[in-house]
């Protein structure tokens, strides 16, 4: 997955998802709408290539078992990534507690099955977000049962 490239002015999506096919297609359609799309195949390469991203793709199931909920806590507290839109692209149906704590972590939600220009649509949404320098969230502590230990700071809103 070589991100540098100085003279590629294309958003960088990169795509954390545990089937191979999903990624596969979901980077052709990427790449076919003029991004770059990166694919993460383990959580370490998906951490070691997230400050190179301009948005990041996630499932709540990771490849390799990775769960979802904690690689996006983890990315939330490192300051090169923080600010980095994340959508969760996920068939996992999550209980409501996890589904808010998911919610206030992250830029977008789409559930699977997912079109790919619904896809690239949330892609679009975040990024022109993100350029009016909407508020992102701070990182929550999640404890294993999923719960948040620290809600959005005050005056704080999710984009939607």
């Amino acid at each position: 997955m070589a991100l540098s490239q100085p003279r590629d002015s294309r958003p960088v999506v990169l795509l954390v998802q545990p089937n191979s096919d999903d990624r596969e297609m979901y980077a052709e359609f990427l790449r076919y709408r003029r991004f770059r799309p990166a694919i993460a195949v383990t959580v370490a390469e998906a951490l070691e290539h997230a400050p190179a991203a301009d948005v990041i793709v996630t499932g709540m199931t990771l490849p390799n078992g990775g769960d979802g909920l904690e690689f996006i806590a983890q990315l939330r507290g490192d300051p090169h990534v923080k600010t980095t839109p994340i959508i969760v692209l996920t068939a996992t149906m999550l209980d409501a507690e996890r589904q808010r704590a998911v919610e206030a972590l992250c830029d977008g939600f789409l559930r699977k099955p997912c079109l790919p220009g619904a896809l690239v649509r949330e892609v679009r949404r975040v990024l022109a977000v993100g350029r009016l320098g909407a508020v992102k969230p701070h990182a929550a502590e999640i404890s294993p049962s999923g719960r948040v230990s620290r809600r959005l700071s005050r005056g704080a809103r999710r984009p939607r």
